[in-house]
């Protein structure tokens, strides 16, 4: 059932903090420091480790359609960092991610000049710029991402009173969170500093912190072997960095 394992969690933060009935804190404040874990995680922890954010998008069909000559393409509202993409003309080929210093000698160089068998791309002002010679609005290409997973805003009524408001998606009583079970123990830790601090009980707030750190180092090391590609970001496996030889 969509929600139990939010509903367990919250009620085991709430366990440890001595706050059972939730006469200290709302379960959006406790659901707002468990979507700020799994924020913290989904920016700091390697994609491998992620399965459930990494996504795709696709352009080249009637809902996202290329135009001829078209170069610049929107990202995805949801777009938290990249890790590769691939373009199709005759044939599926792998974009070379460009570092913006890479630009004008990519552009200028004949060997290495754009074309659609030699991709590259680059991202600016929430754009992906396509440099592939001339697009056509027969090619496609997919964009291979890490998503950004849903949040609390806080919202200011016009007598200033605030309120936390939940994205589609984030975490609540029917909503599970988008990562891995593997980091739930970690987020229960985050959530319950959370609380200490409010508190004002810097010293407990600051242990569970610890204890969070400690778990997420755990995790990273048993999925990242230094020097290995695939650790690489963005884009796992992906030759994408012009500037590494």
């Amino acid at each position: 059932m969509a929600g139990e394992i939010s509903r367990v969690m919250k009620q085991r933060v709430r366990r440890r903090v001595g706050d059972i009935n939730g006469s200290v804190f709302t379960d959006a404040e406790i659901y707002l420091w468990l979507s700020e874990a799994q924020r913290d995680i989904a920016t700091r922890m390697p994609d491998i480790t992620l399965p459930h954010l990494c996504v795709t998008k696709y352009w080249g069909d009637t809902s996202n359609p290329l135009a001829d000559g078209d170069s610049t393409y929107a990202l995805p509202a949801d777009f938290m960092r990249e890790r590769g993409l691939k373009y199709t003309r005759e044939a599926d080929k792998w974009a070379r991610r460009l570092a913006l210093r890479d630009l004008p000698r990519i552009v200028d160089s004949i060997e290495a000049a754009p074309s659609d068998t030699n991709p590259y791309y680059w991202l600016w002002e929430g754009q992906i710029h396509l440099e592939v010679g001339e697009v056509a609005s027969t090619d496609a290409f997919t964009f291979y991402y890490v998503k950004y997973p849903a949040d609390y805003a806080v919202s200011v009524s016009t007598s200033g009173t605030e309120s936390l408001d939940a994205e589609s998606g984030a975490i609540a009583d029917d909503t599970d969170p988008t990562i891995s079970r593997m980091y739930f123990r970690a987020m229960e830790e985050f959530a319950v500093s959370r609380c200490m601090e409010v508190r004002s009980n810097l010293e407990a707030a600051n242990y569970f912190m610890g204890i969070y750190e400690k778990l997420l180092a755990e995790i990273k090391a048993r999925y990242v072997i230094p020097g290995d590609p695939a650790d690489d970001f963005p884009a796992d496996g992906v030759a994408t960095r012009t500037d590494t030889g």
